[in-house]
């Protein structure tokens, strides 16, 4: 074994914007589990996560509020991408982070560090828009899966853009997206089916979309296809 297998780090490391993505998740995570079982907080603590929730969710009703009142006050506007700090529970907090680390870092490797950020908010706020829009009711939408969908999304770009490269059919990079679905939808008959699927393709198709104009040269690619429009 070489010298440099021998200093080489013993896991790849990750993009230090994706590290930021992962303790916004992480940390609240960590509160909500330690108040749950009575570590910090005291008795109050229990209800750490479901008071988050109240405060930061985001639903049809709150959409609808702004809209009919045309206020849009801070506190609201901030739910269309803080809900995705909070989980629904621990289990799918893992669940979440590992996709993050996975995902973020093969995207991460292909983009620039506020692209990643991008990536990931951006497919979140428009999953709460389209949740907000379809479903004018008061169940709150939380978790970081809509954004986790962008990066699925933005990953099936490239691999597809990568496909196309090599002169293969890119309908293979495709099969990511079904294989969540069906696994989202598993799970939805077994705990009980939401709504937040709505959010999640929308993160999906917005991450993308998104990515064809924030990867190297598509900014310049996009124009390019504008003007020829």
């Amino acid at each position: 074994m070489s010298e440099h297998d021998h200093a080489a780090p013993p896991l790849n490391p990750l993009p230090g914007m994706l590290w930021l993505i992962l303790l916004a998740v992480a940390l609240p995570e960590a509160l909500f589990t330690l108040g749950e079982l009575g570590a910090i907080g005291g008795p109050e603590a229990a209800g750490w996560r479901l008071e988050a929730a109240q405060r930061l969710g985001f639903s049809g009703a709150v959409l609808e509020w702004m809209i009919e009142n045309g206020r849009f006050p801070p506190d609201h506007l901030m739910r269309l991408a803080a809900y995705s700090f909070v989980q629904a529970s621990a289990v799918q907090a893992v669940f979440a982070l590992v996709l993050l680390a996975a995902l973020g870092k093969m995207v991460g490797e292909r983009v620039a560090p506020l692209a990643l950020l991008a990536l990931f908010w951006l497919p979140a706020v428009a999953g709460a828009l389209v949740y907000g829009l379809a479903l004018a009711e008061a169940r709150l939408l939380i978790g970081a899966l809509p954004g986790i969908f962008g990066l699925v999304g933005a990953f099936t770009w490239l691999l597809q853009h990568d496909l196309a490269a090599k002169g293969a059919r890119r309908w293979p990079a495709f099969s990511i997206i079904a294989v969540l679905l069906a696994a989202r939808l598993g799970i939805g008959l077994v705990v009980g089916l939401d709504k937040a699927w709505l959010a999640e393709i929308a993160g999906f198709a917005v991450g993308f979309r998104l990515t064809g104009i924030v990867e190297p040269g598509g900014w310049t690619r996009s124009l390019r296809w504008l003007r020829r429009r």
